[in-house]
Formats: structure tokens, sequence, C-alpha cells
């Protein structure tokens, strides 16, 4: 599947590049399945089928290219707020939705908009004036505006009280609905603003109230990514609960159950954070992970991945160059390639338990402290693995190669897990007695968090700026693939972990 995917990502970028008629990738296609079933029985039908995958994803990327549809300069038009993405002093960052222009005329087009403050425009309003914008094209001088083309964002529009001519409140979504009642109980633990703020932006989704010199402050420290959920928070629940129903496995039953709690469960969270759109491409990701696990052999973990990865891509091509997404593939699969081998490595001794006479509580003792040293060891090989994967990414995206993620990773990772594991728990069943504890185990692991961050971006000595163009990313993940072909590939080493 691996080869089907790398097809598949080649596919979209000859789309992204050069623009062909819809008909003719369709009849490529038909003619290159027709070829690898004539020659089904030869090698060169893999050929075919590669081919035939790039052809079938540039027909999905041409299929669905987003709307462009944009108003002429001065012209009415109506525009959804989706999300507050940020509250600056200077305006209101949001993300929005162009619904119609004109005299009526509908369309989808996504755009990001600068609010004015004192427009006080809320989350699912839809307004309507004659709004002033700046398109985005691929080829502009910000990185942040290229970014953002390429996930289909065609314009930034620019709002001010002034402009608005019409203001309605649509109804609220399901997701928008749980996302309230999820940040009025936070808000009830009577968390500082700092810790709150945080707690909010980790488990709802919600950064606005994130102050831009905290976010700088975790980008320095390298866990600025732990701001926006995304697929790492999914994979702490997808993992977490693998982990904590591993005993399900024995019954009859067992992997089925397994499977329909840890789905529940990641969208469960998803509903929790908004369904904002990273959330449900990792929801689906995970998802599609889980039911792959379910009929898969043991050892099949990439390809699983790489089948995920296939079918969300060949669904939006955009994704591609979603950071979130990109981010999630790479970690997941540098924890299947190398954390879950190096957990199995028996650097803590072996914690199978000996045989032992009876009254005999030394060798108990010793089993028990192995154990809890190979859980560590297991928690730090795998965040370690999973920010060493996401490196060349991180500095293509943000502009800066830091060390300390790699220093605090594991404890950062852990207490955000605790915040989101705690927050959750809380926003499902808190009543009575649950609140104090809650709130007490949210602010000390959020505070923590903060206090870690903060620290280390006062201590530059392992904070780099270096932004990595495409061809140096590229050729990053070239050498770690290499790497990992050449020393997994070795018998003995593989024996270790076993």
């Amino acid at each position: 599947m691996l080869r089907v995917l790398m097809a598949i990502v080649v596919g979209i970028m000859i789309a992204d590049r050069w623009a062909f008629p819809l008909w003719s990738e369709a009849v490529g296609f038909v003619f290159l399945v027709g070829g690898a079933w004539l020659w089904r029985r030869r090698a060169v039908a893999n050929i075919y089928v590669l081919m035939a995958a790039a052809v079938l994803a540039m027909f999905t990327s041409t299929l669905t290219r987003p709307d462009l549809t944009m108003p002429a300069r001065g012209e009415l038009m109506e525009v959804v707020v989706d999300d507050i993405t940020a509250h600056r002093a200077e305006y209101t960052s949001a993300r929005g939705r162009v619904v119609s222009i004109g005299d009526g005329e509908s369309c989808a087009t996504q755009v990001r908009l600068n609010i004015d403050p004192a427009a006080d425009v809320a989350v699912g309003e839809k307004i309507t004036g004659c709004f002033p914008f700046t398109p985005l094209t691929r080829h502009s001088e910000h990185s942040v505006e290229r970014y953002l083309a390429r996930q289909g964002v065609v314009a930034t529009l620019y709002i001010t009280p002034q402009s608005i001519m019409h203001r309605s409140q649509s109804a609220p979504t399901l997701g928008q609905r749980l996302r309230l009642s999820a940040q009025q109980r936070i808000a009830r633990l009577g968390l500082t603003p700092d810790a709150e703020s945080l707690v909010r932006g980790v488990t709802t989704g919600d950064r606005s109230t994130i102050q831009p010199s905290l976010r700088n402050t975790y980008t320095l420290s390298g866990a600025g990514h732990l701001l926006a959920v995304s697929g790492l928070h999914i994979g702490f629940i997808f993992f977490i609960v693998n982990m904590a129903t591993t005993a399900l496995a024995l019954l009859r039953r067992g992997p089925l159950l397994r499977c329909l709690v840890a789905i529940v469960a990641i969208w469960l969270y998803a509903a929790m954070a908004g369904f904002g759109p990273s959330v449900v491409r990792a929801g689906v990701m995970f998802t599609l992970l889980q039911m792959a696990m379910l009929g898969s052999r043991r050892g099949d973990g990439l390809n699983t991945l790489a089948l995920t990865a296939c079918v969300m891509l060949l669904w939006d091509s955009r994704w591609l160059y979603d950071a979130g997404f990109v981010m999630s593939f790479l970690s997941v699969a540098a924890i299947v390639e190398w954390g879950i081998p190096l957990t199995r490595l028996r650097v803590i001794g072996s914690d199978r338990l000996p045989r032992l006479r009876a009254g005999e509580m030394r060798g108990y003792i010793v089993f028990i402290i192995r154990r809890i040293g190979r859980k560590v060891w297991s928690a730090i090989a795998i965040t370690i693995v999973a920010s060493v994967a996401t490196m060349p990414i991180v500095s293509h995206y943000f502009g800066v190669v830091t060390l300390w993620s790699i220093v605090v990773g594991p404890l950062m990772v852990w207490l955000c897990c605790i915040v989101v594991a705690v927050t959750m728990l809380y926003v499902v069943a808190g009543f009575g007695p649950v609140a104090p504890l809650a709130s007490v185990t949210i602010e000390w692991a959020a505070s923590t968090m903060n206090d870690i961050a903060t620290w280390c971006a006062s201590h530059p000595s392992l904070i780099f700026p270096l932004r990595l163009d495409t061809t140096f990313c590229l050729v990053a993940y070239l050498i770690f693939a290499l790497i990992t072909i050449a020393l997994w590939s070795r018998s003995d080493f593989i024996n270790r972990g076993n």
C-alpha cells in the first residue's frame, strides 16, 4: 500500500500543477485498469496499477476542486462565520464561507475573515454587506497565505461595523452546541485564565482565548502543535483506549467490542471539540485505522495506515497540504515503525513474573518496578520518536527547529494527555465530588505545561530559527525512509525487540 500511496501523492501533485479535462483522466484510468487486468500474470501489471492509482488521484482532485467564486469589488455578499480562531488587539481572526453573492447566486467559497473587534461577530452568524477582500494565491510572498490557498481558501475578507448591512444568527450545529456545553462546564472549574485558555484549546478546539505571547512560547518550546486539537489529540484517545482495552482481545467477540469502544470514544471527543475540520479528518483517519486493525494481521500497521491515508486523499486531495494531516500520518508511521519496536527492547530487563517461593516479597517488588520502568520507557520512546519524525515538517510550516521538543516533549505530551483525559471525563460525567478533584488535577497539569513552555522559551540555547523548503523536507524524509529500510531489514536487530 505504500507504493499506491506514493502514486496517489504524485497524481495529486500533477493535478495541482497542470489542469487536464475530466474526461481524459477518466479514459486514462479505464485504459490503465484494463492494461493491469490483461497483464495480470506479469510483473508489468504492478506498473499499470500504480499508474491507475495516480490517474485516479488526478481525477478525484479535479472533481473536488474548491469553489473559487468571488464577487466583483463592491458587490454584495453573504458570509457565514464558521469558527473564531484568534482574538487579537487589532482584529479577530476567523474562518468563514461566502454562501451567496449579488442577487442571490449561491456559492460555497472558503474565506479567511479579519473582523474589527467592535463588530462583535459570533460563530454561526450570517452577515451581509460589501466587504473589501484580498485574493490569496499559491505564489504569495507570505507562507501563511500560500498555505491557506492550498487549503482552498480563496481570499481574506475585512469586516468592520460600517460594512455590515444585515446580520442574523443561524441555528447552531450539533458540534457547536456540544462545544458550548463543554466550555460552560470547563468555566465552572474555576481555573486560572492561562490554564483555562489552554484547556479550552486542547479539549474543545477553541484557541481564541489563547494569548499570542503564550502561542509563541509553545512554538519556541517545540510544543506548539499541542495547542490545536488535531491528530495528536485524537491519537491520545486512540492509544489510551486501545491500551486500556487490551484484555478484551481475550474474549470471543473481544476485538469487535474493543473496536466499537475505541470508535465511540474517538467521536465523543471529536464532538466535544466541536467537529472542527482538523478534528473530523483525524477522527476519520483513526476510525478507518481502527477498523482496518480489526481484520489485519500482526505487523501490518504501516500498510493499514497507508490504506487509511489513500482513502482520505482520494476523498479530499487538499488534505495532502494540511499540516495536521501530514503531522498525524508521519507521527503514527514513526510510532508504528520505530516507537513500538523500541518499546520491546529489554532496556529495563524482563518484566515476566518469576517463580517465587511462598512469602518471598522481594521478587514481587522487583517485578512491579520493572513493569513500571517498561511503561515509562515506552512512553518516552514513543513521544521522542514522534517528535523527531515531525521535526522537519514543523520546521517547514513554522520556521523553527527546537530541540526542546525532544528534551521535554515526553513530559509535555503526557501532561497534555492528562488534561484531555480528565477534562473529557469531567465533561461527560462531572458532578458532585468529581468536580473539585478534576479542577485540582487539570489546574496542576495545565499550569505545569505553561511553566515548562515558558522556561524552555526563555532558554534559547536549543532553539534554532530555520525554515526548510519543500525539497529539503522531502530529502530529510527520504533519508529517514532509507535508514528505516536498512535498519529493520536486519533480522538480528528486529529480534532484539522480541
